[in-house]
């Protein structure tokens, strides 16, 4: 059983135990949704930098942004809570499980070798890099996506009444199954950290990101 897979079953047996609720409780009404969008964040910068946890905002598909807190982490994995049990697991900035969303669940990926993601934005310019993931509904397991990195831009980007200056890397891929796929990822250019991103997450699920306080 992979850690993420562990990871997973671990939040989800706190959250039938009640143990995730004092810092859900904590951390606000944040709550992942398909609703009608909304761009007004949940939350101001001066109440997120107040806050004692690392937090990111999310939306799903075309719904309201939501503030989300860290729930756990390990030596390269981030698991967040939203307050309406839904799960996002990320590791270097990458989607790699979800749990409880509406449109069905990234279940795992496996990283076929060391992600170009994770450096200097001078390395990802033309990196190929390929990771096979799990999928539900369905039952498809073993869902291989090729993918080529390309630095497209450089500016400000601004988070939450914060700017920052980020380069803009696409990823396209090519499925196992002959469909295409596209990520977008703002990464700090000298060390690679993801801020922001547009990501695929399986079939009819696409998941923004947004670094408001990052783990350290």
């Amino acid at each position: 059983m992979s850690r993420t897979i562990r990871a997973l079953l671990l939040v989800t047996a706190c959250l039938l135990a009640g143990c995730g609720d004092s810092q859900v409780g904590r951390a606000g009404g944040a709550v992942l949704s398909l609703a009608r969008p909304n761009t007004a964040p949940p939350i101001t910068r001066a109440e997120a930098d107040a806050s004692p946890f690392a937090s990111i905002l999310v939306r799903v598909g075309g719904g309201t942004p939501a503030w989300v807190v860290l729930f756990g982490a390990t030596a390269d994995r981030q698991t967040w809570l939203a307050a309406d049990r839904s799960v996002i697991v990320t590791r270097q900035g990458r989607v790699v499980a979800t749990a409880n969303l509406p449109t069905g669940q990234l279940v795992d990926t496996w990283q076929g070798a060391a992600d170009p993601l994770s450096g200097p934005v001078d390395l990802l310019d033309g990196a190929a890099t390929w990771r096979v993931v799990d999928l539900q509904p369905g039952d498809r397991f073993g869902f291989r996506l090729d993918c080529t990195l390309a630095v497209t831009a450089r500016g400000a980007v601004v988070i939450l009444e914060r700017s920052y200056d980020l380069a803009t890397v696409q990823e396209r891929c090519r499925t196992s199954e002959g469909g295409t796929v596209t990520n977008t990822f703002w990464v700090d250019p000298r060390t690679g950290f993801v801020w922001k991103s547009d990501q695929w997450a399986g079939p009819g699920t696409r998941i923004s990101i947004e670094v408001v306080k990052p783990y350290l």
